[in-house]
């Protein structure tokens, strides 16, 4: 009972502490391409009232601007999809772990390909029924991947397995590894590389914690021995 209670304080923190994260991370967010934009606009403004400014510079400014744009909508489209999480109700069936695992090998084929890197799959050959939410997994597989393919120099390395009642993938790849703790990367809109604001929310991993506390596992983080990302997603599979 005391062990129970304990637990759900620590969640109940933990929620907290994520929704103020999430808070200003969504101020610095979008605070960056509307500055960018108001920027633009106040240049647009000045040169074209003074008639200074080329018709091509006004191309470029606008299509800059249309980028921030894209931005700031794939930012609200983010925003919706975060406001469903905790809401998001489990529709868990029985599965072939080869079938699914014939799924995620599919799929980590199509990103590694898109980005000319090699990708190795490792699965038990053991016959095993799992009881999950396909969907989900599939999104968290999705999620990892995608975050291995950006940051892999060559390979990556997919390792999927049932033990002790959970469904067990692993993610590895051959790039820096992680600079920060696992809480920090886990925390929604986390970027591990400053660059990465351009074209990334840094929402994938704190998804990818949610959805797998949500399926009764955790998400483990951790740097690989010979170098690396290594990333382990755990599925109540039973």
């Amino acid at each position: 009972m005391r062990s129970a209670l304990a637990d759900n304080n620590r969640k109940m923190w933990r929620m907290i502490d994520d929704e103020k994260a999430l808070r200003n991370a969504i101020a610095h967010d979008i605070r960056s391409p509307l500055s960018i934009l108001r920027g633009y606009q106040e240049m647009l403004l000045e040169f074209v009232s003074a008639e200074s400014i080329k018709t091509e510079d006004v191309i470029d400014i606008l299509q800059t601007g249309m980028y921030q744009i894209d931005r700031i909508e794939h930012f609200t489209e983010n925003m919706r999809k975060m406001s469903h999480l905790e809401q998001r109700e489990l529709q868990c069936s029985e599965i072939e772990l080869s079938e699914l695992a014939k799924k995620i090998e599919a799929e980590a084929a199509m990103l590694s390909r898109k980005e000319s890197k090699l990708c190795k799959v490792e699965r038990a050959q053991e016959q095993n029924i799992v009881k999950v939410d396909e969907e989900l997994v599939m999104e968290v597989i999705d999620n990892l991947l995608e975050n291995a393919v950006r940051y892999a120099q060559k390979s990556i390395a997919l390792q999927i397995k049932k033990k002790d009642g959970f469904l067990i993938i692993s993610v590895e790849d051959d790039g820096i590894g992680f600079v920060d703790t696992e809480e920090k990367v886990t925390e929604p809109f986390y970027h591990k590389n400053p660059q990465d604001d351009l074209k990334h929310f840094g929402l994938g991993m704190y998804i990818s914690r949610i959805f797998c506390e949500k399926h009764g596992g955790n998400l483990k983080i951790y740097n690989a021995r010979q170098g690396g990302a290594y990333v382990e997603a755990l599925f109540k599979a039973e």
